[in-house]
């Protein structure tokens, strides 16, 4: 009777052995869902006063689903700076790839700007790294007629007001010339005067 006892005894240590090393080599669980952002391309440069589009792709882990709200800020942890926003403010995962707008108002001082993309959702964050460049918008200037209608007799004239508004300091010379819809010469009509010069409002 007791080499049966022996033999149940050392019986139920193999199972308990069995099964307590089955357990060690079971991976400790954890939860990994989430997801990842990258950007396409890393590097953008802009007028103050203009847009661009950058590639957004995400990457879904651990069967994560959800909405993820999207914001811009500093690399270093601070806000971006005023008037440089992005659009849409969030998508959803999984999806994309995505096309992103940043936008740069006039008021940004031109500059290289070290920026993060942020996408949370609830506990869930992740960060993909934007270098923004921001250029002052070249010189230019606005031209208007009053009116735009005109009647003449043949061989006669007739005339205008053209208002020419610089713009990001443009100053120069203007040439002027009539054309048709597709840019080309008008035969028979002449303009005087045929260039002037802006430095201001000129009328």
């Amino acid at each position: 009777m007791k080499t049966r006892s022996y033999r149940w005894a050392g019986t139920v240590w193999l199972v308990f052995a069995a099964l307590w090393i089955a357990a060690c080599s079971q991976p400790a669980p954890t939860n990994d869902a989430g997801f990842s952002l990258a950007l396409e391309p890393e590097s953008l440069s802009l007028e103050a006063g203009g847009s661009a589009t950058v590639q957004l792709g995400v990457t879904a882990t651990g069967g994560f689903s959800g909405e993820v709200a999207l914001s811009l800020r500093s690399r270093g942890g601070g806000p971006a700076p005023q008037g440089v926003d992005v659009a849409p403010a969030g998508v959803q995962v999984p999806g994309g790839p995505y096309t992103l707008t940043i936008d740069a108002a006039a008021t940004v001082a031109p500059g290289t700007y070290a920026l993060e993309l942020v996408g949370t959702s609830g506990s869930h964050t992740a960060r993909a790294g934007l270098t923004l460049t921001v250029t002052s918008p070249a010189p230019d200037f606005q031209a208007v007629l009053d009116p735009t209608v005109l009647e003449a007799e043949p061989g006669g004239s007739t005339s205008t007001t053209l208002t020419l508004t610089p713009q990001n300091g443009f100053s120069g010379t203007v040439d002027l010339a009539l054309v048709d819809a597709d840019d080309r010469p008008v035969p028979g009509f002449t303009l005087a005067p045929a260039s002037v010069s802006v430095s201001g409002p000129v009328q």
